[in-house]
């Protein structure tokens, strides 16, 4: 069994009954060739599928004759071939069946609910992407709604400060600040340390207007070591904070900044706007 997602089918198991047995609808998965293969039914989703497919033609027929008719040829085609076609899509998706998630028509109908009606305060926060909190001003702070419960967090990316070359008495100072930094989220804040393998992008410095030709020529040679790394890999280090209330988000996101500064990481700053985009699309991508 699939682990369980917000948007899947019923779970149920497939090979219950003799309607539930999946089957290969060879007429339609030979014209996908190796797609086609993905493509499964069953004997109950088949009869459902004709009778709605079969339905929806009828009923594209019935608005044309009872309407101006064969007679207004050219006002009835656009009408009826939309018709014909999203009848077309419903079928297709009754059709099919996800064995790990049950019928891909109850997916997409409990996919576009949530994507249109689950949300608060009448303004909508989409299932994967993510939405600045407008209590932010510096659009540092992000909101998403999870199985109707309202949620604010905020990223910081760190530079740690252990090395292979810390003493002992530098680990026992690090290790203090973080138990203390831990204590001071409390129970209504979570705190998600992620290490992500990326490529240093370094930005060219651009010389100062009254700088000396020596100086502009350091600068080129050291863009131009930097381009020829190639393939260098950095790991990059952020802290993710949650809670439920954006103003407890506030108290402990300066609390830990407290502990970072002092002497927990060597450089720390909130992410926002664009660059928090970036990163939590990479991320969760």
């Amino acid at each position: 069994m699939a682990r369980p997602v917000r948007t899947s089918g019923n779970k149920m198991s497939l090979r219950q009954t003799s309607f539930t047995v999946i089957h290969r609808v060879d007429f339609i998965a030979s014209l996908l060739g190796p797609l086609g293969d993905m493509l499964s039914s069953t004997w109950l989703s088949i009869i459902a599928a004709i009778t709605i497919g079969g339905l929806s033609i009828i009923f594209a027929i019935g608005i044309v004759l009872s309407g101006a008719g064969f007679n207004d040829f050219g006002g009835i085609i656009i009408p009826f071939v939309m018709i014909v076609i999203g009848s077309l899509l419903i079928t297709l998706n009754i059709l099919m069946v996800n064995p790990s998630q049950g019928s891909q028509l109850t997916v997409s109908l409990k996919y576009w609910y949530k994507e249109l009606f689950e949300s608060k305060k009448r303004y909508q926060v989409f299932l994967k992407p993510f939405a600045f909190s407008s209590k932010s001003k510096d659009r540092n702070v992000i909101e998403k709604i999870f199985d109707g419960k309202r949620y604010y967090f905020t990223v910081i990316k760190v530079q740690g400060k252990v090395s292979a070359t810390s003493f002992d008495e530098d680990l026992q100072v690090l290790s203090m600040l973080n138990r203390d930094s831990l204590r001071a989220l409390e129970r209504d804040t979570q705190r998600t340390t992620i290490v992500y393998i990326g490529t240093p992008q370094i930005k060219p410095k651009k010389p100062a207007i009254n700088a000396t030709p020596a100086i502009r020529s350091r600068i080129e040679m050291l863009s131009k070591v930097v381009e020829e790394l190639g393939g260098t890999q950095a790991l990059e280090t952020y802290i993710v904070l949650s809670a439920r209330n954006y103003r407890v988000l506030s108290v402990k996101t300066g609390n830990q900044f407290k502990h970072l500064n002092g002497g927990l990481v060597t450089t720390a700053y909130q992410l926002k706007g664009d660059e928090a985009k970036k990163i939590i699309n990479k991320l969760v991508g």
